[in-house]
């Protein structure tokens, strides 16, 4: 997961109207830190919200989840300590939600969750590209994008393997054009679900890939679908980035190949549509 930095204001859900400055950072190592000029209590007591929203200065909601209070102090100029100092306080989130606000944690639940993991790309080795050169002075690239491939876990819950592409931009003057695809892991439920229950999932399927590639395998994006926001106008579903903090990001991902895993997404294709039953 990449590092972030988001400044803003911040409140507590039941406290709307006391909004205080503050800045937020991530990182996979360290997690999330939230550092606010000023405060949201009026006592000295130790904070434990279980959730704190935010509005970027760019305009993105944020919903920080299971939270707890690190700092709070003053501090007071060297010339002229007279006057009160400036109250500062920080806090640590287990998770991050950027796109939505969850009001209480019963809130927070998702109809489906896309996650693209270390070395999937490799592992799975499925590409749209057709590229051809028919003579010196031409190359011919084709795209077409893959179909997902569908696998079921009960009757309520569909696991899908999907590739997302970057298309190309139009620029007035053209010097390069780029595509990208990208493979994810799509879980999708008949019902929302709580993101326990998709974390739960999510490390299956991270033992088996680390067991497939003989490499840690961890989380680099991780977005949901929540249709549990009812401010948004006609009900429509939300997407939400999903961030918190791991401990596996310790290293830079080695460079793999197919030929140096131990088993690959095509020796078991004939037996997905069942395996992801088995694993859970």
């Amino acid at each position: 997961m990449d590092k972030f930095e988001y400044e803003g204001i911040w409140w507590l859900p039941d406290k709307p109207e006391k909004q205080v400055p503050g800045t937020l950072r991530f990182t996979p190592n360290e997690g999330a830190i939230l550092k606010l000029i000023g405060s949201f209590k009026d006592t000295k007591d130790i904070l434990k919200p279980e959730i704190i929203l935010g509005i970027s200065s760019n305009g993105k909601k944020i919903t920080l989840h299971k939270c707890f209070e690190t700092k709070c102090f003053e501090t007071k100029t060297k010339s002229n300590v007279s006057f009160p100092g400036l109250l500062t306080s920080s806090f640590y989130a287990n998770e991050i939600f950027v796109g939505a606000h969850f009001q209480k944690s019963e809130d927070i639940k998702f109809r489906e969750l896309s996650i693209r993991y270390s070395y999937l790309d490799e592992w799975v080795n499925i590409s749209g590209f057709n590229i051809q050169y028919p003579d010196e002075k031409e190359i011919v690239i084709k795209y077409k994008e893959p179909e997902p491939i569908q696998a079921s876990i009960g009757e309520d819950c569909k696991i899908f393997i999907e590739i997302q592409v970057t298309r190309p931009t139009h620029s007035i003057v053209q010097k390069e054009a780029s595509i990208k695809q990208r493979t994810y892991i799509r879980i999708e439920h008949s019902v929302e679900k709580s993101l326990e229950e998709y974390w739960n999932i999510m490390r299956h399927i991270q033992n088996f890939l680390s067991l497939g590639v003989t490499e840690p395998v961890c989380p680099l994006t991780v977005k949901g679908i929540t249709e549990s926001i009812k401010d948004m106008p006609y009900n429509l579903p939300v997407e939400v980035e999903i961030y918190r903090h791991s401990l596996e990001v310790s290293k830079t991902p080695k460079t793999l190949y197919p030929q140096d895993m131990l088993f690959t997404f095509k020796d078991i294709s004939d037996r997905f549509e069942i395996l992801p039953e088995e694993l859970v």
